[in-house]
């Protein structure tokens, strides 16, 4: 690769803030949005409220991720009475991550501008809009930034430097969540395909395996009690369709979510499935003359995914760490790519952009819906000694209402879902629930 050639000291620190700002105003509509956009960040709040422990103890539990448990918990005692100020706080941290990033391609010879657009073509990505805008995701964001952050030290540091980094940061990362177990795998990937770098990779490939197995030996009973009908059952089977799932998704803006890419109905859902595997395929032959970059794409997205592949259920989150992946490859290969290649990845980069703007509007708009329902709800709870029966009216997304009142104990200290019954549109109810989230009386 290249060398990069040594800036005076403010031009790095002029261009990040630039690179900064650019990603804060792209998503611009994430930190607007005045609502939340499901049931988890609303139940965490509840428990935040109470006090709850964060669980370190618990490591039988299916979801063991103290660390983000307990921080998610400050945060929203800080913030959850103020959406904005929370939606701006995880933008500030989806922020620090394109920052490492672009940072991080920086350090591995990448030019100035091709870094710049990298990284705010992740920022602007589907999966980043998804998990910058859901305040749920916290888990996700705290192990991709820890896995750039190893990132960092290996392009720089010492072998016993890259060895303690990864120790402490692949540690901190499964604290966060499962899917760190990514870490290894994506080291054991640049072990064998950067040929400069391969003993510093090898160290962070053992270093990071160490801590996976220590990890496993006290998680696995959890991870791999049976399941069955749940989206956390898992089996090698599933593998080929969910990572299918997430190649599809970068490319479909019509899709919000990354578990609805195939459920496409008729000419038009498979026209649009075509579309986007044609412009990945595309893109991917875009690579074909760089083999090792093309490997990476293909062998290192997957060690990005690994650990999700087998759940039934694929969910958009868990692409995060695979976007700031591809972001990576591809502005490594940008360079050295013909005219068509790069026409390709233009394109494919379009489409992957237009599909995060997409799903930035979308949470923008349940978050307003979210915050119109709850600003209606809670004086009729207020007034009614028992529960209160609410059915959607024609042209209401049901599944946002689902959403937003599935075992939430308490809203603000009174009761929620407790008092709460969905019914069917056509069911005797109380309140019928406006497209827009207030509620109107049945009469």
């Amino acid at each position: 690769m290249p060398t990069t050639p040594r800036l005076p000291p403010a031009r790095p620190l002029a261009h990040g803030a630039l690179v900064a700002l650019a990603a804060l105003l792209l998503q611009g509509l994430l930190i607007a949005n005045p609502g939340y956009f499901s049931h988890d960040e609303l139940q965490w709040a509840a428990r935040a409220a109470a006090r709850a422990d964060a669980g370190w103890a618990d490591t039988a539990a299916l979801q063991w991720r103290p660390l983000t448990f307990e921080l998610w918990m400050r945060l929203s005692r800080a913030f959850f009475d103020a959406p904005r100020l929370f939606h701006l706080a995880f933008a500030v941290l989806g922020t620090a991550n394109v920052l490492l990033l672009w940072s991080l391609l920086r350090r591995a010879g990448v030019e100035e501008r091709t870094a710049a657009i990298a990284a705010l073509a992740f920022a602007a990505s589907p999966f980043a809009m998804y998990v910058h805008g859901w305040v749920a995701t916290l888990g996700d964001l705290l192990w991709v930034g820890c896995a750039l952050a190893i990132g960092h030290v290996a392009l720089r540091g010492r072998d016993a430097a890259v060895a303690a980094a990864v120790l402490v940061l692949t540690g901190a990362a499964l604290l966060a969540k499962e899917a760190a177990l990514s870490i290894p795998a994506i080291a054991a990937v640049l072990a064998v395909l950067d040929l400069r770098r391969r003993r510093t990779w090898a160290i962070a490939t053992g270093a990071g395996t160490l801590v996976a197995m220590a990890y496993l030996a006290v998680r696995y009973p959890a991870l791999s009690a049976p399941r069955p009908g749940d989206a956390y059952a898992w089996s090698l089977a599933h593998g080929p369709v969910r990572w299918l799932e997430y190649q599809l998704y970068i490319a479909q803006p019509r899709v919000f979510e990354v578990h609805n890419v195939l459920a496409g109905r008729g000419l038009p859902g498979h026209g649009l499935v075509a579309v986007a595997g044609l412009a990945w395929a595309a893109a991917t032959h875009a690579l074909r003359g760089r083999p090792r970059l093309l490997a990476g794409w293909l062998l290192g997205g997957a060690a990005a995914l690994g650990p999700v592949l087998v759940l039934a259920q694929g969910a958009t989150q868990y692409g995060y760490g695979f976007a700031a992946w591809g972001a990576g490859v591809f502005a490594l290969a940008w360079p050295g790519l013909p005219r068509a290649g790069r026409v390709a990845v233009a394109v494919f980069a379009f489409l992957a952009v237009a599909h995060g703007l997409a799903v930035a509007w979308q949470m923008h708009r349940v978050g307003r819906v979210q915050a119109r329902f709850v600003e209606s709800v809670l004086p009729v709870l207020a007034g009614s000694p028992g529960p209160v029966r609410l059915a959607p009216a024609p042209g209401a997304d049901g599944w946002i209402f689902q959403r937003v009142t599935h075992e939430v104990p308490t809203y603000h200290g009174q009761p929620f879902s407790p008092r709460i019954r969905l019914v069917a549109p056509d069911e005797p109810a109380d309140y019928r629930i406006l497209a827009d989230g207030r509620l109107e009386p049945v009469r």
